[in-house]
């Protein structure tokens, strides 16, 4: 299925897919008794067309595409469609995709979609591998989760060279991810997110994350993770030379909040500048606020980072499993919390470390 060069604008459909939705059937086959099912082999092109203002009752407020095999998405624009229904089922502002083994999304911008429940501008659900290059996710908007757009039981997640500024009232205010995804992440910017927790990413029972030479600028969380929060991850999160710059969270993490990663968390060559962590409500979470807030992990090594100009502490960790190994770091003018701090943690190794013009109020500046 090829479409090129077109315009869909103002369709509406009462169930999903504003515009236009594609299912497959499924070929049945019955040989002495044993039953199969096969997908159809259809692949969908999509070129050079623009989807404006389209809205659906349930679900996609421009297309929605169930099992084929492949889908690719190029120099295509989804402007201002909307799923209408009020209800915690609804998803996929713009596009919702499930089932389809490759989907690449090149050169498009999904912007000013809404939906109610996940992924206000696209929702992806079961695909095997997903890539996004240079597509441009910009105030789109969800009630709930995944306020640009969000995985749901994918295998494999590549995004290059991507723009993420949205909302979500709820979690991943750029991208959500949740259940078995492998995600790398690669010169990309997220600026202006907002969500409760996890201004700009959510991950929950992922694989593992690979955050590369991405640029975070001034996100919002209303509570946890002014980039980050990531929770139930099976293996790693990785950051390398990423920019962190005047994010903001509430309560825990003015950059990361990280709880239950079984393997490690590594912070390698990254610069951490002016994040804010504002002054938490109880009084047990004091000692909590930092840059980076790390609960339940195995390992956490940060190297060759720079932090400057935090407000609270730089790092909190809190867990009786933890291993801390800091290397080649350069601290400096971190707010009038303790630098760093450590609790429950079972071994620490500083190595050719610079702490300067830090400030504490009790113990140990």
């Amino acid at each position: 299925i090829i479409l090129h060069n077109i315009v869909f604008n103002k369709c509406d459909s009462y169930k999903e897919g504003g515009a236009l939705a594609i299912f497959t059937k499924q070929i049945n086959h019955n040989h002495k008794n044993n039953h199969s099912t096969r997908i159809s082999e259809i692949s969908v092109h999509i070129k050079q067309c623009v989807l404006v203002s389209n809205t659906a009752v349930e679900k996609a407020g421009a297309i929605s595409i169930e099992h084929v095999v492949h889908i690719t998405i190029a120099d295509t624009k989804f402007i201002r469609n909307e799923v209408i229904k009020n209800v915690i089922d609804t998803m996929g502002g713009a596009l919702l995709v499930n089932g389809v083994k490759i989907l690449t999304i090149i050169n498009t911008w999904v912007i000013n979609n809404k939906v109610t429940y996940s992924g206000g501008g696209i929702q992806l659900n079961n695909c095997t591998i997903v890539r996004l290059q240079k597509a441009q996710f910009l105030n789109n908007s969800v009630s709930d989760k995944g306020g640009g757009i969000s995985f749901t039981s994918c295998k494999i997640a590549v995004i290059v060279a991507s723009k993420f500024s949205n909302t979500a009232r709820r979690e991943g205010g750029g991208i959500m991810f949740e259940i078995g995804v492998s995600i790398k992440i690669t010169n990309s910017l997220f600026y202006r997110n907002y969500a409760a927790n996890g201004a700009a990413i959510y991950v929950d029972k992922i694989q593992n994350l690979l955050l590369n030479n991405c640029t975070f600028y001034k996100n919002t969380a209303g509570f946890n993770g002014g980039i980050l929060q990531a929770q139930n991850c099976q293996n790693w999160i990785v950051f390398v030379g990423c920019k962190i710059i005047k994010n903001l969270a509430t309560e825990l993490g003015a950059a990361i909040f990280a709880d239950k990663i079984k393997s490690f968390i590594l912070i390698r060559r990254n610069l951490f500048y002016r994040n804010k962590v504002l002054e938490p409500k109880a009084i047990n979470l004091e000692f909590k606020r930092a840059t980076i807030v790390v609960k339940q992990c195995h390992k956490m090594e940060t190297v060759e980072s720079y932090f400057l100009n935090n407000s609270g502490g730089v790092l909190s960790l809190y867990d009786a499993n933890i291993a801390v190994n800091i290397k080649n770091i350069h601290k400096q003018n971190n707010g009038v919390q303790a630098t760093t701090t450590f609790t429950f943690v079972i071994k620490i190794t500083l190595i050719n470390c610079i702490f300067v013009m830090n400030k504490c109020t009790d113990q140990g500046a």
